[in-house]
């Protein structure tokens, strides 16, 4: 990114020319590399892995990824450019900063309350402050001392702030699926795949007893057959229970009669006939 900026601003590069380019290409290969393998392999799991920031479904981990990475690439950029073009590429990553939030509202979302409110604060923040960074640019001024502890405390505020706006979310979700389950409303009231996916997390992670007998999920999978996101979080919160093996073996079947294409499909009928296949093995040897 610093690189890119000398480029930009005209300065040139600092060493060989040669050196300069060929360590710019790797490291583009290297991060192109990386990512394949985080999109690919890494987050793709039909099985809860205990990482940071935990999600159901791996495409909230590759959306923060990609957010902080063009965070700290643009910020890399600004850090070599004159006054005003290094305040407005400042400006635009704490924009980035705050699209970072709705990571937390996308489907398949962060499992842990804590983490949940961790990010919404914290991209709340960071967007603040990096505005005001971009506005030190502008009249040459530094921050100190005293910019970090009001940063502490505003990031403490924003998190309890994060507290009622999440938790006022949640109630209405709650409600909602309160309504599902008395039939009061149907499958047809949920306005998309994306709410299912949503509510089923919700409804898991509290108990819900709409969601405990797989009725949404079930229901969401017929109205929506060929997709993927709903397939693979049913597939996935199954899996936990040793118990509900011959469920998953017909989530594995009906993924597989849809026809369900790409990479999340595939491993994770890969990975569920594994998991099918293992626990069989096991109880046939208990069995015997």
């Amino acid at each position: 990114g610093e690189d890119f900026g000398r480029i930009v601003d005209g300065v040139g590069f600092e060493l060989n020319y040669f050196v300069e380019i060929f360590s710019i290409v790797l490291s583009l290969v290297c991060f192109i590399i990386w990512f394949w393998f985080f999109d690919q392999i890494s987050v793709v799991s039909l099985l809860f892995r205990p990482n940071s920031l935990l999600s159901v479904l791996g495409s909230t981990q590759i959306f923060v990824f990609i957010t902080t990475s063009l965070v700290t690439f643009l910020l890399a950029i600004a850090s070599q450019l004159s006054k005003y073009p290094s305040a407005v590429l400042t400006m635009i990553a704490g924009i980035v900063y705050l699209i970072g939030l709705t990571s937390v509202y996308t489907p398949g979302a962060y499992i842990s309350s804590s983490q949940k409110k961790l990010v919404w604060s914290s991209s709340i923040t960071s967007c603040i402050f990096t505005f005001i960074l971009g506005i030190y640019i502008l009249f040459d001024r530094k921050a100190g001392f005293a910019e970090l502890f009001i940063y502490i405390a505003v990031l403490i505020i924003t998190y309890l702030l994060s507290s009622f706006v999440l938790k006022f979310t949640l109630k209405k979700q709650m409600r909602f699926l309160d309504d599902y389950e008395s039939q009061t409303i149907t499958i047809d009231n949920f306005k998309n795949e994306n709410q299912v996916v949503k509510y089923g997390i919700t409804g898991l992670s509290y108990g819900h007893p709409a969601c405990l007998n797989w009725r949404l999920f079930r229901e969401g999978t017929e109205k929506w057959p060929e997709n993927v996101k709903i397939w693979v979080t049913f597939a996935k919160f199954v899996a936990i229970y040793p118990q509900e093996n011959m469920l998953l073996s017909q989530i594995i079947y009906s993924m597989t009669a849809n026809k369900l294409k790409g990479n999340l499909a595939r491993q994770t009928i890969s990975q569920a006939r594994a998991v099918y296949t293992q626990r069989e093995s096991s109880l046939s040897t208990i069995l015997k």
